[in-house]
């Protein structure tokens, strides 16, 4: 058996060597990576008879009611009266989901009290096809006079009231921005 020598130059030998040291970098890398990655999923732990610890909750039982009310639309030329009708409407409705007019009086109750009360996209302002200075116009500030009286349904009945609007946002002046709100007691 021959020996050969090879006459490695200097570009060879740090070429080599650089291969040699990014292939180790790339390894020890993705085994740091994977040792990452299976410390951060947490272990799945099930005590002996297949219980785990539980806290108790705050009550056993939600209701959630659905309002899906006729859309009632602004008039941009009169504006103030027809929204504060539909807040009129929007307020009887949950009094209604809550089984609670008023005109029943105090005595006179029927159905649980619902913890969560959702409304469709627009009780308020309603839709229509509006121009962008309309929608400005009817667009309102949160909070604001409308979810304040919300808020007071809200707290009167201890539930929470979800509903869609066109909102103003001060850090975005001259858009409205279609909002979902959840309003609690």
């Amino acid at each position: 058996m021959a020996k050969t020598s090879r006459n490695l130059s200097r570009r060879q030998l740090l070429a080599s060597g650089g291969v040699a040291g990014l292939t180790g970098l790339v390894a020890a890398g993705t085994m740091a990576a994977g040792a990452q990655n299976a410390a951060a999923k947490p272990r799945i732990s099930v005590a002996k008879g297949g219980k785990y610890d539980t806290v108790e909750l705050r009550q056993p039982a939600i209701n959630v009611s659905a309002i899906q009310s006729r859309v009632r639309t602004v008039d941009v030329k009169n504006l103030k009266p027809t929204m504060q009708a539909n807040v009129d409407h929007v307020l009887r409705l949950i009094d209604y989901a809550q089984s609670r007019p008023e005109e029943w009086g105090p005595d006179n109750v029927w159905g649980a009290k619902q913890d969560l009360i959702c409304m469709h996209e627009f009780p308020l302002q309603g839709f229509m096809p509006w121009t962008r200075t309309e929608l400005n116009r009817i667009a309102f500030d949160l909070p604001g006079p409308e979810t304040e009286a919300i808020g007071g349904r809200a707290k009167k009945y201890g539930c929470y009231i979800a509903f869609g609007c066109y909102a103003k946002e001060k850090d975005w002046p001259r858009h409205v921005i279609n909002m979902s709100v959840i309003i609690g007691p």
